[in-house]
């Protein structure tokens, strides 16, 4: 994923926008989003845009976004248990992927 976000700042020109979407597991590692790609390598979106950064800054490249879209079931390290009652008054089922996610 570091190579393509590298790759996709190395082809723009300034004035352009990069948006990154990435649908699949994640992880709140101490307050910072990550990612977990398919061979479980967890990325943090800060690298993701450090990455970015080097790359349009190397390239002297002027007003670009690098906007990163996230849609993941994240493992969080802390949060609270809702009362097991919620579910029976809500219209809850799993995603059916994993089972961990919850959609309601």
């Amino acid at each position: 994923m570091l190579s393509d976000v590298c790759r996709a700042a190395t082809a723009m020109t300034s004035h352009d926008v990069v948006a990154f979407f990435f649908s699949g597991h994640g992880e709140s590692i101490d307050g910072t989003s990550c990612i977990i790609d398919s061979a479980d390598c967890v990325l943090s979106v800060r690298k993701l845009q450090a990455v970015f950064a080097e790359t349009v800054v190397k390239r002297g490249l002027r007003d670009v976004a690098f906007i990163v879209i996230l849609d993941c079931c994240q493992t969080l390290s802390h949060g609270m248990l809702l009362p097991l009652g919620w579910f029976h008054q809500h219209s809850v089922h799993s995603c059916g992927m994993c089972g961990c996610c919850l959609c309601v």
